[in-house]
């Protein structure tokens, strides 16, 4: 690809992405931080990855927000948003409960994820499923035409004055939005330790933040902060909504087309929030706890991301570091960015027995059944010191989705309808 683009390998291995991405941990490649530049300034936390050890320190003052306690408490924000789904999509039904209009299901998942994420990130409404784009949605999505990669072909567009003009107008935009609910959260102590109501994420990176060191942090240091808080509230929001938007739709289509998996998931949701579904919704708020009881729909999702993944990882090659095969065949990775093959990983026979088959099952078995997942390969959102520090909440939204619409609705592909109406 050189000199057009950086040179490229693809490891189709899991034991050799295991290698460079568990155990060596290769740094970021440049160009993906490159790529997000334009939207983060190239100081979130993905592009942080470029340099190891301020890795290491940023995602140690993120990860409070992702623990396991920090998600159960914001589930009755994803409650009150998944609610609001479902009566979109209820609005959307036939006369007594038949087929209604065709429609686009990502739009209004996409809606909803947005909706969660800004509530759950800093604790903004914004009303997306009942109002529309807002103006946040908009700006982060046309920023994203301007991510371009460092290449021979995009280099008259990074000269363009008007490219550059574009991308700061934008980020004007995001951040009359949002820095006004961070601001407070890294000056106010008092109002972040004692805040009535629900915690945000930041609330919670805010009090870690700040009880760091006994004395008063610089002027300095909490601008650092909040525009490092400003950057990653955006690329969360960007790579959140995309990714889980696209969990959700490949997981109800894969249940559409599977009618046996999509009982079984039905009876375990009956098992857990009881016959009325109408009582689902408090069942949760009042015992969170309750969506751990669901071993069978969290193996749905994750063979849905193991049919359909919805991301992978780029690394720097280094002089000193070469991938062994099994057969001791070895790797240089010098002057080359290395791609994990999450594809053509999750899809090999190789790897995955009846790998063309939708079966949850193969997440439920023991390690001595033939079905038993191949280890390493499952990378859906990566592994490693690097992985997606949002996973746990991609699973736990996806999770309560399907809870709130797979008893109530049938959702079919309706692609020639579709095509009519376009």
């Amino acid at each position: 690809m050189w000199p057009v683009a950086p040179s490229l390998v693809i490891v189709n291995d899991p034991e050799l992405c295991a290698q460079a991405v568990q155990q060596k941990s290769l740094p970021r490649s440049w160009q993906s931080k490159f790529l997000v530049s334009p939207l983060t300034q190239g100081i979130d936390l993905g592009s942080a990855g470029t340099d190891i050890a301020y890795h290491r320190a940023l995602r140690s003052r993120y990860a409070p927000a992702f623990s396991p306690k920090n998600l159960m408490a914001g589930v009755p924000q994803i409650v009150e948003e998944a609610h609001i789904l479902a009566e979109c999509i209820r609005a959307l039904t036939g006369d007594a409960g038949g087929w209604g209009e065709v429609f686009s299901l990502e739009q209004k998942v996409s809606a909803f994820i947005f909706d969660v994420l800004a509530s759950f990130a800093v604790g903004l409404r914004l009303n997306e499923q009942v109002d529309g784009y807002s103006a946040l949605r908009t700006a982060i999505l046309k920023q994203t035409g301007n991510l371009i990669p460092k290449t021979l072909f995009t280099l008259p567009r990074r000269l363009d004055p008007f490219y550059h003009l574009d991308v700061w107008r934008i980020n004007q935009t995001i951040m009359e939005v949002v820095e006004p609910m961070i601001r407070p959260k890294f000056y106010d102590r008092v109002a972040t330790d004692h805040k009535p109501g629900r915690r945000s994420a930041l609330d919670v990176v805010a009090k870690t933040w700040q009880a760091q060191t006994q004395q008063q942090q610089s002027r300095k240091a909490r601008e650092d902060m909040i525009n490092s808080a400003l950057q990653n509230v955006k690329v969360f929001m960007l790579a959140g909504a995309d990714t889980t938007t696209a969990a959700i739709c490949y997981t109800l289509h894969l249940l559409a087309s599977n009618p046996r998996v999509l009982g079984e998931v039905r009876v375990e949701h009956t098992a857990v929030f009881g016959q009325d579904m109408g009582a689902t919704e408090d069942i949760i708020l009042k015992s969170p706890e309750n969506l751990n009881a669901l071993p069978y729909t969290l193996a749905v999702i994750k063979e849905s991301l193991r049919i359909c993944p919805i991301a992978l990882t780029v690394r720097q090659g280094s002089e000193g570091f070469n991938m062994v095969s099994a057969d001791g065949i070895q790797f240089p990775t010098k002057g080359f960015h290395v791609q994990t093959g999450v594809w053509n990983i999750h899809l090999d026979p190789a790897y995955w027995p009846r790998v063309k088959e939708f079966l949850p099952e193969r997440w439920l078995v023991g390690k001595d059944d033939p079905l038993y997942p191949t280890k390493n390969a499952w990378r859906p959102f990566e592994q490693g010191p690097m992985n997606c520090i949002g996973q746990e909440l991609a699973l736990l939204v996806t999770k309560l989705a399907l809870v709130f619409l797979v008893r109530e609705f049938d959702i079919e592909c309706a692609w020639d309808e579709w095509d009519k109406e376009r």
